[in-house]
């Protein structure tokens, strides 16, 4: 290869690398921009907890959360979290309102990964209920899926895993 070939090379790499840098740029600010929804709904709660998670807000996530048994204080919460959950699909697949209650059926994956652009997923989706209450604050989340790196919420106190109390802080 000679001199000319050579520049010529090197600069479709480096404007490759720039095209790459510039696409992750524009994902991330797209995702910025997506807003918390302001409804007072079941599917817009949810939706909220799951956008506050994947942005590390685990006092808006904790906040979404209602007061049952085994709900985690919120110290706990953002511990086993850790900075590092993502949900990377989200399907809720159908909502039953009935009264002061809901119940969302719901598709989730996720993946473990740092604050860097490689994930890890977790194994295959999560297919589950979520269900939910409303509450003079609006709708808040009282059970999970299981299979979802959270504790259990709303079961029988005796129950509820060792380091984890009833009734958060």
């Amino acid at each position: 290869m000679n001199k000319g070939d050579e520049r010529v090379f090197w600069g479709l790499v480096a404007l490759a690398v720039l095209l790459v840098v510039a696409a992750f740029f524009v994902a991330f600010r797209a995702y910025r921009s997506i807003n918390y929804e302001t409804a007072d709904t079941p599917r817009a709660a949810f939706r909220n907890f799951i956008l506050a998670i994947n942005r590390g807000d685990y006092g808006k996530a904790y906040s979404l959360l209602g007061d049952t048994t085994c709900k985690p204080s919120f110290r706990d919460f953002r511990e086993m979290l850790g900075g590092y959950l993502t949900f990377t699909d989200v399907e809720i697949r159908q909502v039953k309102v009935n009264g002061d209650k809901a119940e969302l059926k719901v598709y989730l994956e996720t993946s473990w990964g740092g604050p860097n652009l490689f994930l890890e997923r977790s194994g295959p989706g999560v297919v589950g209920t979520v269900e939910l209450v409303r509450t003079p604050a609006g709708w808040k989340i009282t059970k999970l899926p299981a299979g979802l790196p959270f504790p259990p919420l709303g079961l029988p106190p005796s129950q509820c895993p060792w380091h984890f109390g009833a009734g958060g802080d």
